[in-house]
């Protein structure tokens, strides 16, 4: 009986660790798109741009700020809604 709960606590834990060691070793698979919903130049353009550079060294790939003015905002909100749901583009407000 001490066997078969030994064996029930590591399947438990090695169905837990398995999707999370997958997704760590295909994240990030392509480079992070980080999407600024104002013109190039203002504060929060100047705040992605300074944390692209530590972010993507510290992840091991390459971050593009990606400047998305007009309508108040909504086009950058709207690209990021309609980009896929892989956690490559993110929004940066």
């Amino acid at each position: 009986m001490n066997t078969r709960r030994q064996f029930s606590k590591l399947l438990a834990v090695a169905s837990l660790c398995a999707p999370m060691a997958l997704m760590a070793q295909a994240f990030p698979s392509k480079p992070i798109n980080l999407v600024v919903p104002v013109p190039p130049g203002g504060l929060v353009d100047t705040s992605a741009r300074l944390i692209a550079e530590p972010l993507g060294r510290l992840i091991g790939q390459s971050i593009v700020v990606e400047n998305k003015g007009g309508a108040s905002g909504n086009l950058a909100y709207q690209q990021v809604a309609r980009a896929p749901k892989d956690g490559h583009t993110l929004l940066v407000s």
